[in-house]
């Protein structure tokens, strides 16, 4: 028999599952933007990398949120949750379309970072809850 905390944490797993999912679609649709505008304006190519960076980072922060504000709990937690296993699943995605990942001090920044912005997503959405 589930206990209420086994219930809360089942809960918040798939709440978390939804929002990383809900994460991934709004950086395709970000992407999808940033590759016409690339395609179709005079932006340069060098704007490339530090524009995927941006729009990773806004999609981590945003799965923080979501989860934060759809688990009405542990913003904190939930955030840092949802904004790791984001970045997990796309070095994870990466690995098998192309074959491995170097991991690197950039790579554990960025690990770092991602981290951050979940927890500081999942602040902000617990907040935005009251």
């Amino acid at each position: 028999m589930e206990t209420e905390s086994e219930r809360n944490v089942i809960l918040n797993l798939k709440v978390i599952a939804k929002t990383v999912v809900t994460a991934f679609l709004i950086t395709i649709i970000l992407m999808g933007v940033l590759a016409l505008l690339i395609c179709y304006t005079p932006i340069s190519e060098e704007a490339i990398t530090p524009s995927v960076y941006v729009l990773n980072y806004f999609s981590v922060f945003m799965a923080g949120l979501l989860s934060a504000a759809r688990a009405k709990r542990r913003g904190f937690v939930t955030g840092g949750l949802s904004g790791g296993l984001y970045m997990l699943l796309v070095y994870f995605l990466g690995y098998l379309l192309f074959g491995g990942i170097e991991f690197t001090k950039a790579v554990a920044m960025n690990i770092l970072y991602c981290l951050v912005l979940g927890i500081i997503g999942g602040v902000v959405g617990i907040n935005i809850r009251r």
